[in-house]
């Protein structure tokens, strides 16, 4: 039968660069803890601490880096383990055999949680890669979209140019960044940047708006979501959900008939 609303799931996000975990109690999220996704271990180390703790009914595992994936959950039986992916759910149709688990996760979270009373959500995700995924109401998936994320255009500008300067980009230069003419390269840099980032996401919406019903809610989440969230919302209505992937892989668990 279904998980118990009682029971206590670990939902895993496994992406190019961090590993998230979350433990959930039904609908309440009780704790979270990343790692980089190079350092496996240590997020084996801190599910196997939780399972002691807890007694997990299960590990949920959305991951676009299989080897991670098997690290983290090498400790458990294959039963306690449900790994996300088009496959072997049912709450998301029209789906490709290559729709990354995360991005399926989000269409998972956003149908369940933000189309109550909207007829469609499209879910910007701000990771390694910048993704835009659509889904309806009924959960059909309405297409997407993905380009290289802002770190990744950042460290790529300065290790691919022979004079820029290498510029150690964080998310407190990020938070700072004042959006405008620059008066010396590592700002320009920045903030040309930044602002292209922002300008692809205005020309996304603007383009997939039109092919999505009137009323669709936009969600912005990933890891740059609490930086770019209220960026974006001076423009736009968003909600910002960080943890709206971790949510969309424990939904998936608990519908999956185990």
């Amino acid at each position: 039968g279904k998980r118990s609303l009682k029971d206590k799931i670990a939902a895993i996000d496994i992406g190019n660069s961090s590993i998230c975990l979350a433990l959930f109690a039904g609908d309440e999220l009780l704790s979270t803890y990343t790692t980089p996704t190079q350092n496996p271990e240590e997020a084996a180390k801190c599910l196997q601490t939780l399972d002691k703790e807890n007694n997990l009914s299960c590990i949920a595992v959305a991951s676009v880096v299989p080897e991670a994936r098997d690290a983290v959950t090498a400790a458990f039986d294959h039963e306690r383990v449900y790994n996300v992916n088009p496959k072997n759910q049912s709450l998301i149709k029209n789906i490709y055999e290559t729709l990354g688990a995360d991005r399926l996760a989000n269409c998972i979270a956003a149908r369940r949680i933000y189309t109550k009373t909207a007829p469609a959500a499209a879910i910007l995700d701000f990771g390694t890669a910048t993704t835009l995924t659509a889904v309806s109401a009924d959960g059909t998936f309405l297409g997407g979209l993905i380009t290289l994320g802002l770190m990744r255009t950042l460290s790529s500008l300065s290790t691919s140019t022979a004079q820029l300067p290498k510029t150690r980009i964080s998310r407190d230069l990020l938070e700072a960044a004042v959006l405008g003419p620059a008066f010396d390269t590592e700002s320009a840099i920045l903030n040309g940047t930044l602002l292209a980032h922002l300008g692809l996401v205005h020309n996304w919406l603007l383009t997939v708006k039109k092919e999505l019903p009137e009323g669709t809610v936009t969600i912005v989440t990933g890891g740059l979501s609490s930086i770019l969230g209220p960026l974006i919302s001076r423009d736009y209505d968003v909600i910002v959900d960080q943890m709206l992937t971790l949510k969309g892989i424990k939904l998936a668990a608990e519908e999956a008939v185990v």
